[in-house]
């Protein structure tokens, strides 16, 4: 087998492997988790809405959709810009936010106590613990494309990286370069 197979066999290998569960760095504070969620980050902060306004798909173009829904609401002071979303009215008290591409990194800020499950498809790759009240962000090595938030689901400013390449468009990568390569050579 020469060694452009060989090379692609493996590759093909470690793009089907995954795990059950991944590596999760938290971060409790915003500037520590942008830098490590990397260059281009999102904010959704639930402004210009009628409060009581059950929103879904309002950040569609932004990458982003809630499942089932969430109650827009203004708390005043209990929110850092006075609005924000919550699941109170969902069954579990519970809400997902749905990403339209897979990413690693995601933070929440929160007047409340959340619990956060990561899922790629419907894969779950990471259940956090109970987090307090303020800030809260997560980088991890498996890629997630869904966040429920379960328990007294409250949201004041989420924040979520770039979409990160699918395996497939890394493996394409790969073989030109090794085909460019062995051209190059071969001229």
């Amino acid at each position: 087998m020469n060694t452009y197979l060989r090379v692609l066999a493996h590759s093909m290998l470690l793009i089907a492997v995954s795990r059950a569960s991944a590596s999760v760095v938290y971060y409790f504070e915003y500037d520590e988790w942008a830098a490590a969620a990397g260059t281009s980050v999102t904010e959704i902060d639930f402004t210009g809405f009628v409060p009581g306004q059950y929103i879904s798909g309002e950040y569609s173009e932004l990458g982003m959709t809630i499942s089932p829904g969430a109650t827009v609401v203004n708390y005043g002071d209990l929110f850092v810009d006075d609005w924000g979303i919550e699941g109170f009215h969902n069954p579990g008290d519970r809400f997902t936010i749905e990403l339209d591409a897979p990413r690693n990194a995601f933070a929440n800020l929160s007047p409340g106590s959340e619990q956060f499950v990561f899922r790629r498809g419907d894969e779950v790759i990471y259940s956090s613990p109970f987090f307090g009240n303020g800030f809260v962000g997560f980088v991890s090595d498996e890629p997630f494309d869904s966040i429920e938030f379960t328990d007294a689901a409250l949201s004041d400013n989420l924040w979520y990286g770039a979409p990160i390449p699918a395996p497939g468009v890394l493996a394409l990568l790969m073989m030109f370069g090794l085909t460019r390569r062995r051209r190059v050579r071969g001229e």
